[in-house]
């Protein structure tokens, strides 16, 4: 069995899906946790979880959690990369795959740990006038943004992993050369 720790941190994983279309703009998919979760309720956030024991590796506690979460099977998968991750306050390192999606894939969201699917176009992302800084962490020495959006807030670790995913986009040239080395990639 593995201890899936970094350092004292608890290893976790998020899918996040590009909806790409035929027609229109590529769409960023977030969740909304129901009200009923434990922890992080109402929380706009991406599909994700813990790794567990059985999880070869990260990309597959993403993939495992993305089709857990959406009904969106491994085969849906257009193409795939990894982003810089980030350390929760909570305990977790949380390390995203970015992933291309069909813009009409059949979403089956769990109503356990999916109150809404919210779809975001990634052009509102890539707008900085959109993102707040929210308060500055002493402890960790960078401050905590927010990233307002038609449905609500975006805060904490998915706000984070965001800003990391636009970081990308304007590395790489822009969205277009993005999206392309993305889907070259699967």
């Amino acid at each position: 069995m593995h201890d899936h720790q970094i350092g004292q941190l608890t290893q976790a994983a998020v899918a996040i899906p590009v909806l790409l279309g035929e027609v229109g703009e590529p769409r960023i998919l977030l969740t909304r946790r129901p009200m009923t979760m434990s922890h992080h309720p109402g929380e706009l956030c991406f599909p994700g979880g813990k790794r567990a024991s059985d999880d070869p590796s990260l990309y597959a506690t993403a993939l495992r959690e993305l089709e857990e979460e959406l009904g969106v099977a491994p085969d849906a998968i257009l193409g795939y990369r990894s982003e810089a991750g980030c350390a929760t306050t909570s305990g977790f390192h949380i390390e995203p795959f970015v992933v291309a999606l069909a813009g009409d894939v059949a979403l089956r969201p769990d109503v356990r740990e999916v109150a809404e699917c919210c779809e975001i176009p990634l052009s509102e992302l890539l707008t900085f006038a959109r993102y707040q800084i929210e308060k500055f962490s002493h402890s960790r020495d960078d401050f905590s943004f927010s990233f307002a959006s038609e449905f609500g807030v975006v805060r904490g670790a998915t706000c984070a992993l965001l800003l990391n995913l636009v970081k990308s986009i304007f590395r790489a040239g822009g969205t277009t050369v993005y999206l392309s080395k993305l889907v070259s990639n699967g």
